[in-house]
Parts: structure tokens; C-alpha cells; sequence
């Protein structure tokens, strides 16, 4: 936890990224000789999406097409990379950059205007808050010298909750027994890793449920809608919906997703998609 001063009516009386970095150096510092777990959950670039016009990285986007919300979130994001690039320059000075292991990745996909602006989706469909590639899509990078050679890419699908088990798997501990998750350890050293046959996620707001299988992606916005189904491997922006050539991978799919979900009052499930949705789902 970082304190803050109080920024109640206050926005510019402290600026969370400064406050992060300086705190992450300093824990890594204080930690150096024994073994320690950092999480650092930085929170640009996000609304209001401001930085500190007098920060170095603003001055690099001056002139970028689309406006100064623009600059600053392109500042916001050369920002972040400034501060890994010091974490990770920190971890070497102090000759511990061998025996730490560092996972880098983002939550979701981009706000629509900085997908149009500076392509962040990468021309996917969807943007923040849809199940789309394009809202949900996300690189994990991991970094563990020795063990994981430079530069090797994998497409084994995991996701946040796989995290956990992964990062007690290689200290040695013993999880809850009670996880979704589930180490990814074999396939960060490069053995074969026998995956989940179905891949699950949901929004509440709007309702979403999206399942992968393979390479077969499908989508609703109702629990009593049709789901829209993709093949990935040759439509990865998702604009062929090819449910009614492909019954049976539909069925196995609205079977899965009748037994996927937790009943939970405060994130309840939507029957019926709205009109306004049923216009710009397909």
C-alpha cells in the first residue's frame, strides 16, 4: 500500500505513478538479500488519462495526431516503460536480475479512441469491456534468466487466474485447493502442457459471456441468445460468424456455458441482450 496525502478535491496533489515507481524501487532495495514477491498494479493509462505536462515523456508527443488526450495517454504508456526499464536496471545493479523471475501484462484491451488514434487494438475487434480478441487479447511476457531463453514465444492460452499457482509452483509453495487456476510452469521451460479444453469469461456491464475452444471462439450477450461463433486461426478479427456451419462446436459450447458460471447477486445474469446491442453485436 501506498499512503497518499489526500487528493479529495485535490487532483494534482499527487501523481500515482511517481509514488509507484519510487516505492517499487525502494521495496526492492529493502529486499534485496532474501526472497520477496512484488506486485505492482500500475494505473496508466487510464481516465482521466493526465500526466504532468513538465514529465520528459510528454515532450515526446508533441504534434501526435489526434489531440492532447491523445499525447497524454501516449505519454502514460512511455511512462510505464520508463519505470520497468528502471525496476529492471535496479534488479541488475544490485546483481539479483538472474534470480528474479518478472511477469509483465496488461488487463484489457484500449479505450476506443486511442484504438483509432494510435491502433492499441491492433486492428482486433472490440475494445475495454467487451469479450471481443480485442477487449480481452493480452501478451503476458515473462523473464526468467537461465530458464526461459530470450525472445521464445508460446501460444498457450492462460489467463490472470493462472498466475497464482504458477508464481506458488515456483517458490515451492502449496495453493488453495479450491483455485480456477493452474500452474503454467511447464510451458514457461518449454515442456508440453495439456491445457483447459474450454476457456471461460464474462462481464457484467454490459453482459458478456465469451468460451474458447481451440481455435473456436464464441460469444453471447444473453444467457438465452444465440452464441455467435469464430474460427480464429483464419478470421482472428472475428467478423464471420460461422455458428450455423458448425452445430455441434455451438452445442458443446451452450452446453459448457450452462454449468460455467456461479450464480452470484451482485453480478446477476442477462437473459435477453438489449435492442441497442442486438444492433452492433453481429
Amino acid at each position: 500500500m501506498v499512503p497518499l496525502s489526500g487528493n479529495l478535491q485535490k487532483p494534482k496533489a499527487d501523481y500515482v505513478p511517481y509514488l509507484q515507481e519510487e516505492k517499487t524501487l525502494q521495496f526492492i532495495r529493502d529486499n534485496q538479500t532474501k526472497p520477496f514477491f512484488l506486485y505492482l498494479a500500475v494505473t496508466p493509462p487510464h481516465g482521466a488519462y493526465v500526466i504532468p505536462t513538465d514529465d520528459p515523456a510528454y515532450a515526446i508527443y508533441e504534434g501526435i495526431p489526434g489531440g492532447d488526450v491523445v499525447r497524454h495517454y501516449a505519454a502514460m504508456i512511455t511512462r510505464i516503460d520508463q519505470s520497468v526499464g528502471k525496476m529492471m536496471d535496479l534488479l541488475k545493479e544490485l546483481g539479483i536480475d538472474d534470480n528474479t523471475i518478472v511477469f509483465y501484462t496488461s488487463d484489457n484491451g484500449p479505450n476506443a479512441a486511442f484504438a483509432k488514434a494510435i491502433n492499441s487494438g491492433g486492428g482486433l475487434r472490440g475494445l475495454k469491456r467487451s469479450l471481443y480478441e480485442g477487449g480481452l487479447r493480452a501478451a503476458m511476457a515473462v523473464r526468467w534468466p537461465g530458464k526461459i531463453p530470450a525472445g521464445v514465444t508460446s501460444d498457450f492460452i492462460w489467463d490472470m487466474r493462472d498466475v497464482f499457482p504458477t508464481a506458488c509452483e515456483i517458490a515451492g509453495a502449496m495453493p488453495p485447493t479450491d483455485l480456477d487456476g493452474m500452474s503454467v510452469l511447464p510451458t514457461l521451460l518449454g515442456k508440453d502442457q495439456v491445457g483447459r479444453k474450454m476457456h471461460y469469461w464474462e462481464i457484467h456491464s454490459p453482459f458478456q459471456q465469451a468460451v474458447r475452444m481451440d481455435d473456436w471462439k464464441g460469444i453471447r450477450f444473453g444467457t438465452e441468445e444465440q452464441l455467435a461463433l469464430y474460427n480464429l486461426s483464419d478470421d482472428v478479427a472475428e467478423t464471420n460468424n460461422v455458428a450455423d456451419a458448425n452445430p455441434e462446436i455451438v452445442k458443446q459450447m451452450t452446453q459448457f456455458l450452462a454449468t460455467a458460471r456461479t450464480d452470484s447477486p451482485y453480478f446477476p445474469a442477462v437473459r435477453k441482450a438489449s435492442a441497442k446491442r442486438k444492433k452492433t453485436k453481429k
